[in-house]
């Protein structure tokens, strides 16, 4: 076949699935739809080997840059009115939370931890972000929710990856590993396990000090006593 032609996708059963992005070098990956389901926006590494933000309507061919650092910018996350960005880049030394406006300008550094902070997800008003955070004296993934207007003032709900708000606001879906692999030491061991897999699943790029995005999806498709849970917001306010 014609590179960048369209091809039936590896393991495909169902009719439906269309390719979208035919990126010839690198990968496109951390895909997520605009409110309207119309436009697409995702973490690439076909210019180089650290990831930026594009975006490229569902039907159109047309694909635009939105993030030219030379450091990772990944996990993009569309606000309710379709108006921000947030994602998360270690532009700044190790991973923090980033607000980019569609509309043009710079992106505003909401955190500024000295450890990892990953995978935004907005409230369905658009006035807060919840986030997974590495711990720094529990050495755990937990749960930090921020308000976007003020977020400095920080709210400690769990221990968990990938939070995620419920359409109605009033739950944060999330992921709670078994054992010790919530935390410093059981990440990097299953980081381990994944690297001898071989460059198909890992990027050459991994620091094992700060996990990347191929990493952390990894541990999506974790096997060991892994557990989605959904934490009720009303019964954890301070």
């Amino acid at each position: 076949e014609l590179p960048g032609s369209p091809s039936r996708l590896p393991n495909d059963s169902f009719a439906n699935i269309r390719q979208i992005t035919f990126t010839p070098e690198g990968a496109d990956f951390d895909v997520t739809t605009s409110p309207d389901g119309r436009t697409l926006y995702f973490a690439s590494t076909q210019h180089r080997p650290t990831a930026d933000i594009y975006t490229k309507s569902v039907t159109g061919n047309t694909l635009t840059q939105l993030t030219s650092n030379p450091a990772n910018d990944t996990m993009p996350a569309v606000s309710p009115d379709g108006k921000r960005l947030a994602f998360c880049s270690d532009r700044s030394g190790n991973w923090n939370i980033y607000v980019l406006s569609l509309d043009g300008g710079q992106p505003i550094q909401l955190t500024n931890s000295p450890t990892q902070e990953l995978h935004p997800s907005w409230s369905p008003d658009g006035k807060q972000i919840v986030f997974c955070s590495l711990g720094e004296q529990s050495r755990q993934w937990e749960i930090v929710v921020i308000d976007v207007k003020n977020p400095t003032q920080r709210r400690f709900l769990g221990y968990g990856l990938f939070p995620s708000f419920s359409p109605d606001g009033k739950k944060i879906d999330y992921m709670l590993l078994g054992g010790e692999r919530n935390t410093l030491r059981g990440f990097r061991e299953r980081c381990r396990l994944m690297q001898d897999l071989g460059p198909k699943v890992l990027p050459r790029t991994l620091q094992m000090d700060r996990p990347n995005q191929a990493t952390l999806e990894s541990i999506a498709f974790e096997v060991w006593k892994s557990r989605v849970l959904t934490l009720e917001l009303s019964k954890n306010r301070e």
